[in-house]
């Protein structure tokens, strides 16, 4: 198979859309660069949003409920959890009993979580606080899916 030249900078790598925070949905054109770029930022940056852990005997772990087809899943959840060689356990749904049970049987070091998804944490009795000891980054995020 011939190598095809590709340029990080420039060529088009996926084409995720937005939530339509700012008006309607749309398609957003990212270049490799760009989607490497932002999970360096996740992955070596500030130790308030670094998903890697310190300690290299403790792998990286997170549970993934959010849609893959929003750039937030796809590219600061997955991919910074991959570029890093954490454990990405995702979930095909958010079901209670099944959020639950995996937060009790993964014990994640790090969460992206979207608001309700964390008031669902702290409001519903099967939750408790060791289920999160190990959580060293609790970022929240804010999507509208449509």
């Amino acid at each position: 198979m011939e190598a095809i030249p590709i340029d990080v900078d420039n060529d088009l790598a996926c084409l995720p859309y937005s939530s339509g925070t700012t008006g309607l949905p749309k398609g957003v054109m990212l270049t490799h660069f760009n989607l490497v770029a932002n999970m360096c930022q996740e992955v070596r940056g500030p130790p308030e949003i670094s998903i890697c852990v310190e300690n290299p005997e403790e792998q990286p772990v997170t549970l993934c409920v959010l849609p893959l087809y929003h750039i937030y899943a796809l590219n600061v959840t997955m991919g910074s959890t991959l570029f890093c060689g954490g454990k990405l356990v995702m979930l095909p749904e958010f079901k209670p009993k099944t959020f639950v049970e995996a937060l009790d049987k993964y014990r994640p070091t790090f969460l992206h979580l979207a608001p309700p998804l964390l008031a669902f944490c702290a409001d519903y009795d099967g939750v408790t606080p060791d289920m999160f000891s190990r959580v060293i980054v609790l970022q929240l995020i804010d999507i509208i899916i449509i």
